[in-house]
């Protein structure tokens, strides 16, 4: 009975797993991933000490890569959606009460090439993106996302209004566009406020990445990128090269491997459970063959040995699909983290043990059908019975009431239900699990980090900002 309910749980967890793996590429993340492709390039700060330097090359090479054949539209970011890198920083609305000191907003930050959102597609809500106005000698100027003007203007137009960032001399931007929420870091992560700023207004950074949208398969156009970078600087290496398909299966790797996981354990579970059900039965059906040849021979007929079996194999199968249902709610809320949406009921799951449990029933009946255990010998004392032989000519003479004793100590199983413990190790596998540990870390920013990575931007390429939060 364990292992049924055992693999009862393992299915309804794949089953849930499976529905959110499902959701998540359903979703989206805010923008096409089709047909893009991003590649990073670094300049040396010792070629490239100064930012109008370093903004005159991203801009030519921006537009030198939309000029290939093949390429619909070229741009570049500093950390390129779905990379698992990012930066944030605080600011505040300069027409609003300033917050006390350590409770300023925070919000996503990325500077941008002046055609990012049209080469991503990303859709504008209200104003303008950036264009040839907002050059280098032009007021500083930003465009926001949805989510930052619902949590900072949620009754107000922002197109026009200010906001300051604490950084060296407190620089004082104007926004003068809104566009639509992308997911940063997948779709299994909400997404937050973001700040865009023009790279050719301030470029203090040494890396890039390049987004490229094309009207075909985005690798064949490498090589020609690689030239196109070659031709500006021969020094510069190329590296990064990615599909932003293949960025967001990266992203979706984690819950990817725990739902083929937990659907393999289900499967092996499922047969391992499968076998041991004919196993038990078999036995089981065995050790009863003198009671049915008794039976038989007081005038039980096939169909009442059939439901005699069958009754113990049903009680069985109800039992373990009790204990598994009971153990599968519990398992829903442990997987709750893992799972995209609202949280699903067992009830939303209950084909799957409704063939669970057709499946145990099919194997206690296969248990004692004609050439199985035990059923050729019931079948030879009912015709010694008829032909007025000794009944024991197949086996000795037995009691009813010791058969029955015989019966009821082998099938006396033991009922555990699954240890409390047993899939509490899924928790390790969270999304928000970053969350937790940067409560413990003494960060600088006062922004919350969204996502932990194992590579920081080095020094070269960090810029002046000491503010900024890397993550």
């Amino acid at each position: 009975m364990v292992e049924l309910a055992l693999s009862l749980v393992l299915l309804v967890g794949a089953g849930l797993l499976i529905r959110s793996l499902a959701r998540l590429i359903g979703t989206g993340v805010g923008f096409d991933t089709d047909r893009l492709l991003t590649a990073t390039v670094e300049l040396p700060a010792a070629r490239y000490p100064e930012e109008a330097q370093r903004a005159a090359f991203y801009n030519q090479l921006a537009e030198r890569v939309g000029t290939l054949p093949g390429v619909e539209a070229a741009s570049a970011i500093t950390f390129a959606p779905l990379s698992g890198l990012g930066s944030a920083t605080s600011f505040w609305a300069n027409d609003r009460a300033l917050p006390p000191p350590g409770e300023l907003p925070s919000a996503e930050i990325r500077w941008v090439h002046r055609d990012y959102h049209r080469t991503l597609g990303i859709g504008l809500v209200r104003g303008r993106s950036f264009d040839a106005t907002d050059g280098t000698h032009a007021p500083l100027r930003v465009v926001i996302s949805q989510a930052l003007q619902r949590e900072i203007w949620p009754d107000t137009d922002p197109i026009g209004r200010t906001r300051s960032m604490p950084w060296g001399d407190t620089p004082v931007a104007e926004i003068v566009g809104i566009v639509r929420d992308i997911n940063l870091y997948g779709p299994n992560v909400s997404p937050g406020s973001v700040i865009y700023l023009n790279q050719e207004q301030q470029q203090a950074w040494n890396g890039m990445t390049l987004v490229v949208r094309t009207a075909g398969n985005p690798l064949a156009i490498v090589p020609q990128l690689r030239s196109a970078v070659r031709a500006m600087d021969a020094n510069l290496p190329v590296y990064g090269v990615q599909t932003m398909q293949s960025r967001l299966g990266d992203s979706l790797a984690r819950a990817r491997f725990a739902t083929i996981s937990l659907g393999t354990f289900a499967a092996m579970a499922l047969l391992l459970a499968l076998i041991g059900i004919y196993g038990v039965m078999s036995y089981v059906t065995g050790q009863r063959v003198q009671e049915f040849g008794v039976r038989m021979a007081m005038g039980a007929d096939r169909s009442d040995l059939i439901r005699l079996v069958l009754r113990q194999g049903v009680r069985l199968v109800a039992g373990a699909l009790a204990l598994g249902t009971i153990a599968a709610l519990g398992l829903s809320r442990v997987l709750q983290g893992l799972r995209h949406g609202q949280p699903a009921h067992v009830r939303r799951h209950g084909r799957i043990a409704g063939v669970h449990g057709a499946r145990r029933l099919l194997a206690a009946r296969a248990a004692r059908e004609p050439g199985g255990s035990g059923h050729g010998d019931a079948h030879g004392m009912r015709e010694a019975a008829a032909q007025g032989l000794p009944a024991d000519i197949h086996r000795p003479a037995i009691d009813v009431d010791d058969a029955l004793e015989e019966r009821d100590r082998f099938t006396r199983l033991p009922v555990h239900g699954p240890r409390p413990g047993l899939f509490r190790g899924a928790e390790l596998l969270r999304p928000d699990r970053h969350c937790r540990s940067a409560k413990r870390d003494k960060h600088p920013c006062p922004a919350k980090r969204r996502q932990r990575s194992p590579r920081q931007p080095d020094a070269a390429s960090r810029g002046p900002h000491s503010s900024l939060c890397f993550h």
